[in-house]
């Protein structure tokens, strides 16, 4: 009877066996499921680790393209500024000739009222003039007998235009 307990012991042991290796190879499956697991989680490690590496690059085009834009827009600008410089520039350039221009007509001007004054004076004898002009209404301080020189009057017009100028 012993010599049955004992092989039924062995079976006992033997069945306790099985039922370890079994649990052996459900661990085994397990670990192995893991490591898939593990570098599963490890690729996407990597692709996020690459999606980061992207996301700086476009970040760094991202700065490059509004320095870019800085620049460009400091430079229109300085464009800006230019074009204002050259329209002043041209604009007191254009109004110093005008005004050139015109002094020289009032020049002009002034020596062809002088002209005619003096043709005037000369055509009514002695200096004085009959027309309405400012220098009709006062007296002249000429002794009587002299007359004036007829280019006095185009000399003082002249004279006005070029202080004009």
């Amino acid at each position: 009877m012993e010599l049955k307990f004992t092989a039924m012991e062995l079976k006992f042991t033997a069945m306790e066996l099985k039922f370890t290796a079994m649990e052996l190879n459900f661990t085994a499956m397990e670990l192995k499921f893991t490591a898939m697991e593990l570098k599963f989680t490890a690729m996407e490690l990597k692709f996020t680790a690459l999606d980061l590496k992207f996301t700086a690059m476009e970040l760094k085009f991202t700065a490059m393209e509004l320095k870019f834009t800085a620049m460009e827009l400091k430079f229109t600008a300085m464009e800006l500024k230019f074009t204002a410089m050259e329209l002043k520039f041209t604009a007191l350039e254009f109004t110093a000739l005008e005004l050139k221009f015109t002094a020289m007509e009032l020049k002009f001007t002034a020596g062809m009222l002088g002209t005619i004054w003096s043709s005037a004076e000369l055509e009514n004898g002695e200096g004085e003039s009959q027309d309405h002009s400012p220098r009709a209404q006062y007296p002249s301080t000429q002794p009587e007998g002299q007359q004036r020189q007829p280019d006095d009057a185009g000399a003082i017009i002249a004279l006005i235009g070029i202080r004009l100028s």
